[in-house]
């Protein structure tokens, strides 16, 4: 998942206006206030991370028979691939 600064930043600000809605209608909350750039880098790094499986999860779904792809998907989400 890569964004050029501007989208990072709209992306950002997005969440962070979700956060300060959220706080302030339940001042008790544990919800941020903000998200900072660790937080966007953590997660890219997850977005990542489950990408594979969700590519895989999405070709598997169909209303065919799919079973031929599944071990083949498997395999090559494990190796990477």
């Amino acid at each position: 998942m890569h964004c050029s600064g501007f989208l990072q930043f709209k992306m950002q600000s997005a969440i962070n206006d979700v956060l300060l809605s959220v706080k302030s209608n339940n001042k008790r909350s544990k919800v941020p206030v903000s998200i900072y750039d660790e937080d966007i880098d953590f997660i890219r790094t997850v977005v990542n991370l489950l990408k594979p499986y969700a590519d895989l999860t999405n070709s598997l779904q169909a209303d065919s028979v799919t079973s031929s792809l599944v071990i083949l998907g498997l395999i090559n989400a494990v190796r990477g691939n």
